[in-house]
């Protein structure tokens, strides 16, 4: 999932911990802070201010984590919007690999498609984007 580090960032801060945020969502606590870690360099601030009792968020987390819910809001929706076309859902998928890699991934593919939805399709063509 592309947007999992804005959602551990989101789940430290409204969990108030590391700890808390990896018990809520399943992980370890390692896991969420190298992903928030991630984050953080990827954008080139620190969000969260770290002590050792105690988390806080410095300006720029706050700003972030509030343009973040919003965000994250938006994407729970078109998530929900999604899941609700249930067995109907057209399924597309775009490969790019090359080779065995290619086959393997499109075979995978296929089967997981077949189960979620009887009408879904994978197309994929060696090294050509697919619509």
């Amino acid at each position: 999932m592309a947007h999992a580090p804005l959602f551990a960032f989101a789940r430290v801060v409204e969990a108030g911990s590391f700890t808390a945020a990896a018990a809520a969502l399943g992980l370890r606590k390692s896991s969420v802070s190298r992903s928030v870690a991630a984050l953080e360099a990827d954008l080139g601030i620190r969000l969260l201010q770290r002590t050792t009792r105690k988390l806080s968020l410095t300006d720029a987390g706050r700003a972030y984590y509030d343009r973040a819910r919003d965000a994250l809001a938006g994407l729970e929706e078109a998530e929900q919007a999604v899941s609700s076309l249930g067995a109907d859902a057209r399924v597309r998928a775009e490969e790019r690999g090359t080779g065995d890699l290619a086959r393997v991934t499109a075979a995978m593919s296929t089967g997981a498609v077949t189960r979620t939805s009887p009408r879904g399709s994978l197309r994929a063509r060696r090294g050509d984007a697919v619509s």
